[in-house]
């Protein structure tokens, strides 16, 4: 039976090669190339697109997390992407699957096995629930970092984790029981958020080295997998997303507010800081605002919060609080640059917010418009500006920021490959799929199967297919620990 296996490396992109020998040679191979991510470049609603084959303005799904009218976050789960999967597609044509570390999966949608993601919460079992019994492995395991603990222990516990991960997902496939698996690798995008800027800046630092170890055992992993395959099987090397360092900070409610749309005041809301129950906020506002821009302030006071955090069950916030029920348009989303629109008058507001974002240099921005019961929204991109919520107490910052951006790579291994990718979008990638697999596309989907990479000749077969999700099982929610690694990473 021969199979494909789907290596998703988050976060990676052309910069890393230096460091993943085996990655890069296999990269080099020339059936492989950039791949272009989402707008925005973010990995929630990159993974949805690579699932749907939809752009993100399609399938509306920009988060890791919703907020209620208090701006307090939840977390979302598979019952939020409400679109055809291709791994539904697939096994809808008795094609087995085997999903590790896939967000938005659980609860299941498919017959086949699957493993929690780091999305999940612990409490979460993989479906079904003998799957770890049945191939003699332990559960995957992802971080959970302490706010007071260093870099370096981050560094080794993310290390820790993707081998222990890395050795179930080869377990599983050498068992051969699937003909489609997919596993994310997390580590390499989480190891740039914590060290992208030591791998450039400082090379010879511990954390630079740790970073550096973590690739290794990356690119170890991808050398086992493709040893393993046999001479009928494909491999694919995908990314989400790319990673970069920016030197500017644009704070999109600050922006807001300057231009009239977003009021602020003493008795507005302010957005949920920390995720652990009982704990104290204190508010330091405008103060704290004004002297975070000093230089090497910002960094004191970040390590004097994560001490409070940790010992006293104390956070400081800055963010001034919004008022509502007077602002047209806010950003909620710390991860999304999306902007709400709220106004009654919102085409016109829209049109306004639209026309002055596309005339700052290096910006621009995307209307998704109003669906059922949820407004329209604006949604801001850049090659050069790093977004952050806000408000700050300024729109501008000079800074030194690790963060996503839009192009990742591609590559292909084994028989099916033979050409390059041109112009290759994550969208593509579903369709693709299952034109490997030998079937039609379901027209639904917004991206193309990269023919000439795959080596499909003439038109391919499309089918006009009504499919309606149906979720297998039912599954206790655990929000409080998802949303404390997705805090101890930085996405809340």
């Amino acid at each position: 039976m021969s199979k494909t296996v789907v290596i998703g490396l988050d976060g990676f992109h052309e910069g890393l090669l230096t460091y993943t020998p085996t990655i890069q040679q296999l990269y080099e191979s020339g059936y492989a190339s950039p791949l272009r991510s989402t707008v925005p470049p973010i990995t929630a609603p990159a993974w949805a697109t690579f699932q749907t084959g939809l752009e993100a303005n399609s399938h509306r799904l920009l988060d890791f997390v919703s907020y209620d009218d208090q701006f307090n976050a939840s977390m979302l789960d598979g019952r939020a992407l409400d679109r055809q999967t291709v791994y539904e597609w697939l096994d809808s044509n008795g094609i087995s699957c085997y999903l590790q570390n896939l967000p938005f999966a659980l609860p299941p949608r498919v017959e086949g096995d699957i493993m929690p993601s780091w999305l999940d919460g612990d409490s979460n079992d993989p479906f079904p629930p003998d799957l770890c019994e049945r191939y003699d492995v332990e559960r995957p395991s992802y971080p959970s970092f302490q706010p007071s603990e260093s870099k370096l222990a981050q560094l080794e516990r993310i290390e820790e984790v993707f081998r222990h991960n890395a050795a179930i997902f080869q377990s599983v496939l050498d068992a051969n029981d699937h003909e489609f698996y997919f596993h994310l690798v997390s580590a390499t995008d989480w190891l740039q958020h914590k060290s992208l800027k030591h791998l450039e800046y400082e090379p010879n630092s511990k954390k630079a080295s740790s970073a550096r170890e973590i690739l290794g055992a990356v690119d170890s992993f991808v050398e086992t997998v493709n040893n393993s395959l046999g001479n009928d099987d494909d491999l694919i090397l995908l990314s989400d997303h790319g990673f970069r360092i920016y030197h500017q900070q644009f704070s999109v409610n600050d922006w807001l507010r300057e231009q009239g749309y977003l009021v602020t005041s003493a008795d507005g809301k302010h957005f949920e800081s920390r995720t652990e129950r009982n704990q104290t906020i204190i508010n330091a506002g405008s103060l704290l605002r004004r002297v975070s821009h000093l230089p090497g302030v910002f960094l004191v006071a970040k390590r004097i919060n994560d001490a409070l955090r940790s010992t006293a069950d104390i956070a400081f916030t800055s963010e001034a609080k919004i008022d509502v029920e007077s602002s047209d348009a806010y950003c909620v989303s710390k991860d999304t640059p999306a902007i709400e629109v709220t106004a009654a008058d919102d085409e016109a507001i829209i049109e306004e917010i639209s026309a002055k974002v596309s005339d700052i240099d290096g910006l621009r921005a995307q209307v998704l418009p109003a669906r059922a019961d949820v407004n329209p929204i604006v949604l801001l991109h850049s090659d050069t500006v790093r977004f952050v919520r806000g408000p700050t107490g300024a729109v501008w910052r000079d800074t030194t920021m690790a963060f996503h951006d839009s192009e990742g790579i591609l590559v292909g291994k084994g028989p099916s490959f033979v050409g390059t990718p041109n112009s290759a979008s994550l969208s593509d990638i579903a369709p693709t799929l299952c034109l490997l697999f030998g079937l039609p596309v379901p027209d639904s989907m917004d991206g193309r199967p990269l023919i000439e990479w795959v080596g499909c000749e003439g038109e391919y077969e499309t089918v006009n297919e009504v499919f309606e999700t149906k979720f297998r099982v039912d599954r206790e929610d655990d929000n409080e620990a998802v949303k404390h690694r997705l805090e101890d990473l930085g996405y809340l």
